[in-house]
């Protein structure tokens, strides 16, 4: 799967379905997986091939910088929409 094939969601409610569902099955492989295969080299989807634990991390770190910035933004839109 790559970025271009991931329909993007139309509602804050779809978006998080998504990220759940995501996570569920991030959450999945990861644990599928024994500590030998985390240096084990795979195909990423922007390109190279990486070890199996820079991958997961990065995907990790991708979903909670962007949590993060949602965070910044919901009060401030919260305060503007009351």
């Amino acid at each position: 799967m790559t970025w271009d094939d991931m329909p993007a969601p139309a509602t804050a409610a779809a978006d998080t379905a998504g990220l759940e569902t995501g996570q569920a099955r991030l959450r999945q492989s990861l644990s599928a997986l024994q500590d030998s295969e985390l240096a084990k080299r795979r195909s990423a989807n922007w390109g190279g091939r990486w070890p199996t634990w820079r991958i997961f991390w990065t995907m990790i770190f991708h979903d909670a910088h962007h949590g993060a910035e949602i965070a910044c933004l919901r009060d401030p839109y919260r305060a503007i929409h009351e």
